[in-house]
This record gives structure tokens, sequence and C-alpha cells, in this order.
């Protein structure tokens, strides 16, 4: 299982970027963009399961990403992808990191959203 960590690294050694703290009143948050555009490719996020329709309502690690809205709509119906929390549904996919989405396609989703938002 991929954590917040495992992907910051992640991003680190294959694009060499790090990830930006924004917001002082949620320090958790975080967004990972390309430096050339400023552009958001990864928002990470810890959440309420029940925001995001699980039962549990345990805090749970996030990573919202952005795709095509062909793709968003066909991922939607696997477990532990879900319509974009905060973001646009329409643009943006929702990552939840608790295991229950094979790490190789957590990796692919990064790598193709990296690549839309380059």
């Amino acid at each position: 299982m991929l954590t917040r960590n495992d992907l910051f690294r992640h991003a680190a050694e294959t694009y060499g970027d790090t990830p930006e703290y924004l917001w002082q009143r949620d320090p958790r948050s975080c967004v990972l963009r390309h430096p050339q555009n400023a552009r958001w490719y990864a928002v990470f996020l810890s959440v309420a399961g029940s925001k995001l329709g699980l039962k549990d309502n345990s805090p749970v690690d996030i990573m919202d990403i952005k795709l095509p809205p062909d793709d968003i709509a066909l991922l939607t119906a696997e477990q532990g992808l879900i319509p974009a929390y905060h973001m646009n549904k329409k643009h943006w996919l929702t990552v939840v990191l608790d295991g229950s989405v094979e790490d190789i396609l957590v990796l692919h989703l990064l790598q193709k959203s990296w690549e839309i938002t380059r």
C-alpha cells in the first residue's frame, strides 16, 4: 500500500517535485505542481471517511489527480476511486490511499495527471 510519503518520494525521484504546503489551517494538505507552469497535478488531503461515502468516519488520506473526463467516468466504477473530493468532479478524481487501489494503478494515474498538466 502506497502512502503519501511514498508518493512524495516517487514524485521527487521521478519528476523532481516536492510537496507544497499552502494552507496554514490544514498543515497536512499539500499539492504537487509543475515548477515550469505552476499547474497542480496532485492534491493530498486527509478527510473523514464519511465525506467520501465510506462507512468508517476515521480520517483517510486521499490524492486528487487531474484526468480526462472520459477516464474519470470509467474509473469511478472501481473501488477506491471516486469523483473528486473538493475539486471539479469532471476533471479530477480522488484516489483513496487505504490500499484499496493497486499501487501500480496509483502510480499510473499520478503519471497520467503529471502528463496532462505539463
